[in-house]
């Protein structure tokens, strides 16, 4: 198993870059109002439906169980300038403390909870690699329509010096249930995915060098030099991490009336360090509208077979 310290390459920088986080200093400020405000669950069935679930909706849900360390999962608000969400439901693989600005580090967000973790799921999207600190939410729901959506943003210390690495980090949203004949574990599918081209939403699949349109940076200059890509941070003084995804919706097709099983997760791969995170945003998993007679059922499967994530 390789290991890294927490601590990024600091020789790969140049006296511009250094420079360039002069106007971010001098500006600082203690002013919550200019932060990513995080608050730690108490009780994750109550996070999930205060946070998650779209009010209104026709679906049942039930058996809401926290996956990993408590402690790494949780609310936040006061984010629409950062990650183009206002609020919802994080968890992180290491701090929920670290997610908070500013980002004048070039690698601290490194917080170990719960070691090497066995993560059957997250297998089918990075296969062959040790995972650490697993953390998430999992839950059945029974909907009374034939379509599910809800949107989301990935974001990581691993960009962007890891990118094509083995330090992999990696996420995913596993649905499994009537209809739904998956390759994953339990025959689970993974709607986290970029649609049309079947590829999971990663680390190495999303970045400055691939799909790109989906990648927001937010590096210091000094990481900035090092991956020689522009200097053009989103949000320095209100958001830790380095890097992540613009705001992307996953959605799949499901039977009404029969009940589904969701795993919502993430993992450090391959080592402890250097976080990765998922946001859901606030409100959005929703069932759209009512049963609807056209949809039938054939050969157990939903007469639509969509799957994937659109764009926000």
């Amino acid at each position: 198993m390789s290991k890294r310290h927490s601590v990024k390459p600091l020789f790969h920088f140049s006296i511009a870059s250094l420079l360039s986080l002069l106007p971010y200093l001098l500006c600082a400020q203690s002013d919550d109002s200019l932060h990513i405000q995080v608050t730690p669950a108490e009780d994750v069935e109550n996070l999930v439906f205060e946070e998650f679930i779209k009010k209104g909706n026709c679906v049942k849900i039930e058996n809401i169980q926290q996956i990993g360390d408590i402690r790494s999962i949780g609310s936040f608000k006061n984010a629409q300038k950062s990650i183009g969400i206002d609020e919802g439901i994080v968890f992180t693989t290491g701090n929920l403390g670290d997610i908070i600005g500013p980002n004048f580090d070039t690698g601290s967000t490194g917080g170990q909870y719960g070691g090497e973790s066995e993560a059957p799921y997250l297998s089918q999207v990075v296969r062959n690699v040790p995972f650490f600190d697993v953390v998430g939410i999992e839950f059945d729901f029974t909907p009374t329509s034939d379509f599910v959506s809800f949107s989301y943003v990935f974001a990581s210390e691993e960009y962007c010096e890891y990118v094509d690495s083995e330090f992999n980090d990696t996420f995913g949203f596993f649905v499994s249930g009537p209809g739904i004949d998956g390759d994953g574990f339990d025959n689970s599918i993974n709607v986290a995915k970029i649609e049309q081209k079947n590829d999971a939403v990663t680390i190495n699949n999303v970045n400055h060098l691939r799909n790109s349109e989906f990648f927001v940076n937010n590096l210091t200059g000094i990481d900035a030099d090092f991956c020689d890509i522009d200097f053009a941070p989103r949000d320095l003084e209100g958001f830790e991490f380095d890097g992540y995804t613009t705001k992307l919706q996953a959605f799949f097709s499901v039977i009404p009336c029969e009940t589904y099983y969701i795993r919502l997760v993430v993992g450090d791969v391959s080592d402890a360090f250097l976080d990765s995170a998922v946001f859901l945003e606030g409100k959005s998993f929703e069932t759209a509208g009512a049963a609807s007679v056209r949809l039938q059922v054939n050969e157990g499967k939903p007469e639509k077979d969509a799957v994937g994530i659109k764009y926000g």
